[in-house]
């Protein structure tokens, strides 16, 4: 049985033992019930394998149907048995933390704070009276964000206090590892379907393509295409505004991005390798187990990095690959030979991270003449300069940053061209530039734990504790390098997966101080018993019932969230008609769609009062109507669609898509005489 106190500095009560094997769904000695932590751990094993296979959760309801698991998880794991205080209100505190984005502040607590989000508040709040600001310049983006990470760590902790059962640990293991089996296979199935046409397709019934041209949408949003865009001006009447269009993904699999398909893999299948491996240890001679091994690994390569065409995914799979044989391997020169081995990759793999974003710039110079060229096209493109961009941004506001998902919403600003990208293709520096120092230094007191856990497998572990866990190292040590060049914690199934391996590291059998047989506490005299005992029930209760209710609450703002961006994307449909009608019978026929779509998005502003998107969008269905309707209807419209932009710039200080005057056509240069 695994030991009760693998989670970090959080001492778990020890069962008394009976001697007697309990029985599922017998009371637990703790007063919980077996049947409860089953139930959960059966909703996160049911999300590992179906998130990704909805198109990695990036459209519909998935990313709310994930967010129902974790709540509905986290529901049955606090009422399955009393759980430590610290344990439980981790999640709670730490998004706790990051609700001081979203306080208004006055102007010169603000400018001090927050040197970006300040004169942007100053500028969109012109001709408002009594409007604050506050240090994120999007406060609802970074009430969504704070939703995700509140979730996200309720389902790590969850998933490292329930896997320490050797049975609930196994059931995650066996979901993981089949939930990388069906991604590969369905991506050996549909390698990218249409790749070579115009049409783009997921799983061939997925059509990503746009209504207008077929490598760029502006129906869906960054997180459902590549998460970069092309922006154009929109012209209606007398005004004009900045349409925004995302490009479509090269999509393999179940997913939408090749290098999300990686992801998908290296945070699955070294799992399921590592479980053949314990499996087959009695039954297959030990060269032909190592081989096969290497078999499946360079195969699984090839799929992320030739056949995918993944450079950073297939970097990453092949770290994962070698971290998994270094750990596994039984004999101690092999380990140690399969451990330089995945050292040095580890190591050239920072150089070329420092080369890439220019901490070592000029290198590419004292290459030869014939790969000088080929360099700077490797060392130098646009994710590097959208992580260049995430670093300013983190520079200009260094203490609380910009606010959690304002990223995509403030890049504009700091770019020439107003070219939109929803992410920074750099998680790390995205992460600077939305929580600056603070957030940072919060992130890595979390990984701490997590670091320490890998050092004491490759130390200390016994060799079937390491082959046991060599699967989940592997996988994290993929994400942590491919994290530095793609968006993949950004990905709903991919952060799911994410979560639940983390707490299966945070719990692992490797990465277990070894320790003695527990001591009996002894009371001391005059220790008040009675109160104690309140404190040790009532305290645990209460702190079970926060993280609960912020995970439901969580879950039903996530529930209104999904109602609003169907909304708003019945709205773009409906202005891509608009814009594409010709004849005056499609002009009709747009404008009734139209109206309905503005009515709808009026509807939900009142309910989702603080999305300035939604806003913006029900403010331009207006303006586009006013341009053709009579001069009463007209009159209307545009009072109404200026209210909704004011709206918008009270909540947004990054409104993007406001209508602003068409510039009266350049002068002709006069020839000469």
């Amino acid at each position: 049985m695994p030991s009760p106190n693998a989670f970090p500095l959080l001492p778990v009560p020890v069962p008394a033992k009976t001697g007697r094997r309990r029985h599922f769904g017998e009371a637990a000695s703790d007063g919980g019930m077996v049947n409860m932590a089953a139930a959960a751990v059966g909703l996160i094993s049911a999300g590992v394998v179906l998130g990704p296979l909805a198109v990695g959760a990036t459209r519909g309801a998935a990313p709310l149907l994930l967010d129902i698991v974790i709540a509905a998880a986290v529901v049955l794991w606090v009422c399955a048995g009393r759980r430590p205080v610290g344990l439980l209100l981790l999640p709670v505190a730490v998004a706790g933390l990051a609700v001081v984005q979203l306080l208004p502040l006055p102007d010169s607590v603000l400018g001090s704070l927050a040197p970006i989000a300040a004169p942007a508040w100053k500028l969109a709040h012109q001709g408002i009276p009594d409007v604050s600001g506050s240090i994120s310049v999007y406060p609802e983006a970074t009430a969504a964000g704070l939703r995700h990470l509140l979730l996200g760590l309720s389902l790590i902790v969850m998933v490292a206090d329930l896997s320490r059962n050797a049975r609930l640990r196994q059931w995650l293991l066996w979901a993981l590892a089949g939930g990388g089996l069906l991604i590969w296979m369905l991506g050996l199935i549909f390698p990218g379907l249409g790749a070579g046409h115009k049409e783009k397709l997921v799983m061939g019934f997925v059509d990503l393509t746009g209504p207008v041209e077929y490598w760029k949408n502006p129906v869906d949003l960054p997180g459902q295409t590549a998460g970069v865009g092309e922006s154009s001006w929109e012209q209606v009447g007398e005004m004009r505004y900045v349409l925004d269009s995302w490009i479509v993904g090269d999509c393999v699999g179940p997913y939408v991005l090749s290098n999300h398909f990686a992801a998908g893999l290296y945070l699955t299948i070294p799992i399921l390798l590592a479980l053949g491996l314990q499996y087959s240890r009695d039954k297959l001679p030990l060269a032909a187990r190592y081989a096969l091994l290497c078999v499946l690994l360079a195969l699984v390569v090839w799929t992320v990095g030739i056949m995918a065409k993944s450079r950073a995914g297939g970097a990453a799979m092949l770290l994962a690959a070698l971290v998994l044989v270094a750990l596994s391997v039984e004999n101690r020169r092999a380990r140690w030979l399969t451990g330089g081995a995945a050292a040095a990759f580890a190591c050239a793999l920072a150089l070329y991270f420092a080369l890439f974003f220019g901490i070592l710039p000029g290198a590419e110079l004292v290459l030869p003449a014939s790969r000088e060229s080929a360099a700077g096209g490797v060392l130098h493109n646009s994710r590097q300069a959208a992580a260049h961009v995430a670093i300013r941004m983190f520079l200009a506001s260094p203490l609380l940053g910009t606010g959690l998902g304002t990223f995509g919403h403030l890049f504009p600003r700091f770019v020439r061209g107003n070219l939109p990208w929803g992410f920074a293709h750099n998680d790390y520096a995205q992460l600077f530039s939305e929580t600056g120092l603070i957030g940072a230094a919060v992130a890595v007191c979390l990984a701490i734990p997590l670091v320490v856990r890998f050092y004491r497998c490759c130390v200390s572990a016994t060799t079937a504790d390491r082959v046991a866990d060599a699967g989940i190292w592997a996988g994290l040590a993929g994400l942590a390098m491919h994290s530095a060049f793609d968006w993949n914690l950004h990905v709903p199934a991919n952060a799911f997966l994410a979560c639940v391996v983390v707490g299966l590291g945070l719990s692992g059998l490797s990465g277990r101080r070894k320790e003695g047989p527990p001591q009996t506490r002894q009371p001391q005299p005059g220790q008040p018993q009675q109160a104690a005992a309140i404190g040790q029930t009532w305290a645990p209760v209460a702190a079970a019932t926060v993280l609960a209710a912020s995970c439901i609450a969580a879950t039903l703002w996530s529930a209104r969230d999904t109602a609003s961006a169907a909304t708003a994307r019945e709205v773009r449909v409906a202005l891509v008609g608009m814009r594409g009608a010709k004849t005056v019978d499609q002009r009709a026929a747009a404008a009734l769609r139209l109206t309905s779509a503005a009515e709808a998005a009026q509807r939900m502003v009142e309910w989702d009062r603080g999305n300035s998107d939604l806003d913006v969008l029900a403010g331009q269905a207006y303006l586009h109507l006013a341009a053709t309707e009579d001069s009463q209807q007209r009159s209307e419209h545009l009072s109404t669609a200026e209210e909704l932009f004011r709206e918008a710039r009270r909540h947004s200080a990054v409104c993007r898509g406001l209508p602003e005057p068409v510039p009266p056509p350049a002068a002709k240069p006069q020839p000469k005489p």
